[in-house]
């Protein structure tokens, strides 16, 4: 029983019945986590198998905020297909339901893929991101210097029998073909699960075509039971019930809610957006509606199928019954890419005929008709998403009304509000990973800043390059970095502090990659512009950064040149970051060279300073070098010896 249903249930429970606490699971509907209790009593079994719990495995299937209706033939098929097959692609058009199907058909298969259930969105790759990139972000795992993402992947993956699905594949097709491969070839305990509207064209690969939900032939209201148990109508009761409790399918109304299921060719995403109507429309007046509708609109629909041009007739006559400041926020909100939160919404759609107060109560109307879908990010905090179908037909709208300029430019000028906020927090404290967090979930809205900027060619695009890159180096998205780096520099060619910052933070997202020359090259032409522009402060970054390369290639009296310079800088202008950063390079320059009493002193007096300004990353890098130096010395304490002797266990600079 769920803890609601023993609620439901007080008072009425027969002599002798006890509970007992099973503690909180998610259970393979995918909602959220539920308190369960175990129903006891003399004449009942004990002893049960272990709940089928998604906690079972480690796993990033998103939590859904509706249950699944239906499909039990489809899973049963899928399932089947996955036991049999290493590369299962489930294919269809927009809107059929197929990455719903998927991640269901993997939390049912929770048991068998004990070394994890990996999704790697790729709705949004392309933009800035490879295929491999994103499995990577799934896994949890960083991007390391000279290796590609895919390998860091199999190297994970190599000897775990997991699931991963590679979600929307349709526009990187070549590219997700080419992982899947990769994969398959590489991890022999790995199966891949993939949702496209076309194949990857895998050797191995076994296609499923996912159409519609079952509706039966010749149904009337006189076979209502048969009608009730087919997913269609099922799915329509559901969502109906949702939005009008008490909703259900009896014989006055059977045979419209049939009607409207076959005018809607069944398909999931249209039957959910006709239900959500039932709030205050009958099914009776919402069947006369649609079949005007859907007949208007399926005209001259040339070169589409007709599911495709019924799918796209439901978004455009759920688009028709909107009030028009939901029209005007709904299509105002194709600008996002990868979902938003409220504040975001309210500082880039409102304006000329919405008001920023009434952004609220319009998106939630928009929720409440299907158009808009809603979860929660990492933090808890709520955010909203467009159906990549949806999206498209969005963006068309926006376009018909002349305002894709207008958006792209608010939207661009949040993403350099969101990026010089992130800017401003202390390097290495709590705030700055509550701000990292932030920008990882609204990552592919600044990648798609940066790509509007570019095409204008405005040179805010140096900025907002500049401001991610400490996010880029921190979270390990280097390749990323590099691309969108080498763009923005390209955007001004004339000095500028902000051409002399990019620059530099071009050499250190390179120097992560392990390009030694380029880093050095970017490095040194920053360092060049800063002190020609008087910008001590930056000129101080660059010859840390050129030390930093020095320090890694070995060369030790060089890199403690620069950052004897750097550290003269900083004291000078009383940059106490600055100061507590040289002096901890300079440490771990001392303890290489074998000057361990000069280590020690520099390296503590970095982590004095670190201390003082919050800076916690610092603060740990310095402390690590101090036991490295302490070991080195042979000061160890009684008992099991906590290092071995290794070339890698020498000092880091950041």
């Amino acid at each position: 029983m769920s803890a609601r249903t023993v609620e439901l249930a007080a008072g009425s429970l027969p002599v002798g019945v006890s509970l007992l606490e099973l503690g909180e699971h998610r259970l393979k509907d995918l909602e959220g986590p539920q308190r369960l209790l175990q129903v006891c009593h003399p004449d009942l079994d004990a002893k049960f198998p272990p709940l089928r719990s998604l906690e079972l495995v480690r796993h990033n299937l998103p939590v859904q905020t509706s249950s699944f209706v239906g499909r039990q033939t489809e899973l049963g098929e899928v399932a089947k297909a996955l036991d049999t097959a290493r590369l299962v692609s489930v294919l269809g058009p927009g809107g059929t339901g197929k990455t719903r199907l998927a991640y269901q058909a993997a939390a049912e298969a929770v048991e068998t893929f004990p070394g994890g259930i990996w999704v790697a969105e790729l709705a949004s790759a392309g933009v800035g991101d490879s295929v491999s990139s994103v499995l990577l972000r799934g896994l949890s795992l960083r991007e390391e210097p000279d290796r590609d993402p895919a390998d860091t992947a199999v190297e994970y993956l190599r000897d775990r029998q997991a699931l991963v699905i590679l979600d929307n594949c349709e526009h990187v097709v070549e590219q997700a073909a080419h992982l899947a491969q990769t994969l398959l070839s590489s991890c022999p305990g790995v199966r891949v699960l993939a949702t496209s509207r076309e194949a990857l064209r895998v050797a191995g690969e076994v296609c499923y075509p996912l159409g519609g939900l079952s509706l039966p032939s010749g149904w009337s209201s006189e076979h209502l039971q048969e009608l009730a148990a087919t997913d269609a109508v099922r799915l329509f009761v559901a969502r109906a019930a949702a939005v009008r409790p008490g909703f259900g399918l009896n014989a006055a109304n059977a045979e419209d809610v049939a009607a409207i299921c076959v005018r809607l060719d069944c398909l999931p995403l249209a039957i959910e957006l006709a239900a959500s109507r039932i709030r205050a429309l009958s099914p009776g007046q919402l069947n006369l509606r649609l079949a005007n509708t859907l007949d208007v609109l399926s005209k001259g629909s040339r070169g589409a199928s007709s599911r495709q041009a019924t799918l796209r007739g439901a978004i455009e006559w759920s688009h028709e019954l909107l009030e028009e400041a939901e029209r005007v926020l709904f299509r105002r909100l194709a600008v996002f890419v990868g979902g938003w939160r409220l504040e975001a919404a309210e500082q880039v759609c409102a304006g000329q005929g919405l008001a920023a107060d009434a952004v609220l109560d319009t998106l939630h109307g928009l929720v409440d008709k299907s158009l808009v879908a809603v979860g929660e990010d990492d933090d808890g905090e709520v955010r909203y998403r467009l159906l990549e179908t949806i999206s498209a037909y969005a963006a068309e709208r926006l376009a018909d009304a002349g305002e894709t300029d207008l958006l792209a430019d608010q939207h661009a000028t949040w993403c350099l509000a969101l990026a010089e906020q992130a800017s401003h927090c202390q390097v290495g404290s709590d705030e700055e990973a509550v701000c990292f967090d932030r920008l990882e979930a609204d990552h592919r809205n600044l990648l798609a800043g940066l790509a509007n900027l570019g095409c204008r060619a405005d040179l805010a695009q140096l900025e907002l390059a500049d401001w991610l890159h400490p996010f880029w180096l921190v979270r390990g998205h280097w390749r990323v970095g590099r691309a969108q780096l080498e763009a923005a520099q390209r955007a001004g060619s004339e000095p500028s502090l902000a051409r002399h910052r990019v620059l530099g933070a071009l050499g250190a997202v390179v120097r992560a990659l392990g390009d030694y020359p380029e880093a050095r090259a970017r490095f040194e032409e920053a360092c060049a512009i800063a002190a020609d522009l008087g910008d001590r402060t930056g000129q101080r970054r660059w010859l840390a950064g050129l030390g930093n390369v020095a320090f890694e290639l070995g060369d030790y009296p060089q890199a403690q040149a620069y950052f004897e310079e750097a550290l003269a800088l900083a004291r000078d202008l009383g940059d106490r970051t600055g100061e507590g950063d040289s002096l901890g390079k300079l440490g771990s320059v001392a303890a290489s060279r074998g000057d361990y009493p000069l280590a020690r002193a520099r390296l503590e007096e970095g982590v004095a300073i670190a201390r003082d300004l919050g800076d916690r990353g610092s603060e740990g890098l310095w402390l690590g070098n101090l036991g490295l130096v302490a070991y080195s010395q042979g000061r160890l304490p009684a008992g099991p010896r906590p290092l071995r002797s290794s070339p890698h266990h020498r000092p880091r600079c950041r």
